[in-house]
């Protein structure tokens, strides 16, 4: 197997560049994430079945979509559905979230 990080190396600093902003939007995604997804799994553990069903179904929905789907539904679809737009890294930030959250709900609920 022959490596070659030659054809990396002008693209390198582009890269170096995109660190920041990726952790950027990593940091705020899994405070949104978090915050969310323990919400999602006390709805998820209580008694009332409405809350429930409203848990799993957000969570069917997220964790049966693709993540590139979801971006592109916050990103393109708020203007014509709120009739707002969305910054790029708003709507990053708000997909990345709000998909962790129904991950994050499931590792939570199965801890109890």
């Amino acid at each position: 197997m022959n490596l070659e990080f030659e054809r990396i190396m002008p693209s390198l600093p582009y890269i170096l560049e995109g660190i920041p902003t990726t952790l950027k939007v990593v940091a705020v995604a899994a405070v949104i994430g978090f915050v969310l997804g323990i919400l999602l799994s006390i709805l998820k553990i209580s008694r009332i079945k409405p809350l429930n069903w409203i848990a799993d179904f957000y969570t069917s929905i997220f964790r049966g979509t693709p993540l590139v789907l979801q971006l592109m539904l916050i990103y393109f679809g708020s203007p014509q559905i709120l009739g707002i737009q969305i910054e790029a890294f708003q709507a990053a930030f708000l997909a990345f979230g709000l998909n962790s959250a129904a991950y994050i709900s499931e590792i939570i609920r199965e801890a109890f």
